[in-house]
């Protein structure tokens, strides 16, 4: 399987593993491209096409890795971890967990799996991921998040047609807080925040220099299929992006809402697996009610009968 060979192929690195149910790819093209610009040469491995490397993965002579981990078959447990992210937990695979309850327990196994050498960087804005470090037995992480309880606190926030804007206040101790201004990422919604704040905790829990991280930030070219613009014509935009979960596209028309605030917004939907339909068919009927019309097509079966 894919999980048992990527876990061979970074066996002798230090390896920062980002995982999650949403948020992973873009998650890892951020630290990736933070670490690049830093001069680490890191090994990446990617979910999705990174623009500035042409490629999902590259291998590079730098003793860190960035690993995108897949949850889908439970393959993520498997994985050497220094470093690990979780983004969030939601109900997604659950014709391999059965349950969403086995789907959290192995989230919280996950981020107990994180040695003490390193840290779990955990988003504490996802209600699931709070219920999960419930049943965590460590406390060697960090969180990250809008919400004030958070370590990396986002705030100040201004959401602009092809960017973002936010400030972060930094809260490792009461005796050690420190703020950072104006840090800018050429992605749109709240959701590419959170995950550009994960890759500054990285980087900083690695060293990197803050005048480096926020140039890094500054210039990532995005990925591929994550709200990519194909054409226009006339006035009328086409975006493609690769959405197949109900709170994905919730967030992704949110986003584009909040910035095309008077324009007609259609949604062209390709379902993604019958299992997906099937167990969350309420979810996907709402998640499109902020758009003006849908185009439905078939359900692409991805290897399901």
């Amino acid at each position: 399987k894919r999980g048992d060979m990527l876990a061979n192929v970074v066996a002798l690195k230090k390896n920062i593993v980002i995982t999650g149910s949403h948020g992973k790819t873009t998650t890892t093209s951020l630290i990736a491209n933070i670490m690049v610009k830093a001069g680490l040469d890191p090994t990446v491995i990617n979910g999705g096409v990174i623009n500035s490397l042409k490629n999902t993965a590259q291998l590079g002579k730098g003793e860190w890795a960035v690993i995108e981990s897949d949850e889908s078959d439970g393959s993520f447990l498997k994985l050497p971890i220094t470093y690990s992210i979780v983004t969030n937990v939601d109900k997604e695979h659950l014709d391999f967990y059965k349950s969403f309850e086995n789907l959290k327990k192995s989230f919280s196994t996950f981020i107990d799996k994180t040695p003490s050498f390193g840290k779990s960087i955990v988003c504490i804005d996802n209600i699931n991921l709070r219920s999960v470090l419930i049943k965590c037995k460590t406390n060697n992480l960090l969180t990250y998040g809008f919400n004030k309880k958070a370590n990396y606190q986002i705030f100040n926030v201004k959401k602009k047609k092809n960017y973002s804007i936010f400030d972060l206040r930094i809260k490792i101790s009461k005796n050690n807080i420190q703020e950072i201004k104006n840090i800018k990422v050429n992605l749109m919604g709240d959701h590419n925040i959170t995950n550009a704040t994960a890759s500054i905790a990285i980087a900083l829990n690695l060293g990197i220099q803050i005048n480096k991280i926020k140039s890094a930030l500054r210039k990532f070219q995005g990925i591929q299929r994550r709200f990519t613009k194909i054409f226009s014509i006339g006035k009328k935009e086409f975006y493609d992006d690769y959405a197949h979960h109900p709170t994905e596209i919730r967030e992704v028309i949110k986003s584009t809402r909040n910035v095309y605030k008077d324009k007609k917004i259609i949604c062209v939907f390709q379902p993604h697996r019958y299992s997906r339909v099937k167990f969350l068919k309420k979810d996907f009927a709402l998640s499109f009610k902020d758009c003006d019309e849908v185009v439905l097509c078939p359900v692409y079966a991805a290897g399901e009968k």
